[in-house]
């Protein structure tokens, strides 16, 4: 197989990288996903840190039919190989909630978070999101950390004891 990306110096493939490896799209024969990747526009990549495995992280790429989010590209940040894809039917305009909106659902729930609070896109199998295309944001703060799911719900801990977790609540 030949090596597609441009490392990065912490060994993930690049955001570009990613784009074109979405771009090529994925092997299936789901017509309406065929379409939105060959009628879609790539977007910019979002960089998803796995919290279930260390050092493991993706990028999810959207995909835009005018202002319209049409697919999802989930690409594996260091073999620069797609994962899985998903067109999306509805009339979704949005593709993850942004960083300010998160940090402000945050903060609504522990006022004490700063106003530079360090956020970041995360996943683990977990009740709070059991798929890899809705992760969530962890807002590191002085008395920890908490997350934020793409509806705005905040929550303290991951709750991996049931479905689509595992052992341990982070």
């Amino acid at each position: 197989m030949t090596d597609r990306r441009s490392p990065e110096p912490d060994g993930l493939c690049t955001p570009a990288d990613a784009r074109a490896a979405a771009r090529r799209g994925f092997p299936g024969d789901d017509a309406g996903l065929r379409a939105a990747l060959e009628e879609g526009a790539p977007g910019t990549p979002a960089l998803v840190g796995r919290l279930d495995r260390e050092g493991d992280a993706y990028y999810l790429v959207p995909f835009h039919r005018g202002d319209r989010l049409c697919a999802v590209v989930e690409v594996d940040a260091r073999r620069c190989e797609v994962i899985k894809a998903g067109a999306v039917t509805g009339a979704a305009a949005d593709f993850l909630l942004p960083p300010d909106r998160a940090l402000a659902a945050a903060r609504k729930v522990r006022p004490g978070i700063p106003d530079d609070a360090l956020a970041r896109l995360v996943w683990r199998p977990c009740r709070e999101s059991f798929d890899s295309f809705c992760p969530l944001w962890a807002i590191s703060h002085a008395a920890g950390v908490v997350f934020v799911d793409q509806s705005s719900g905040v929550h303290d801990r991951l709750h991996t004891d049931g479905r689509g977790g595992g052992p341990d609540g982070r």
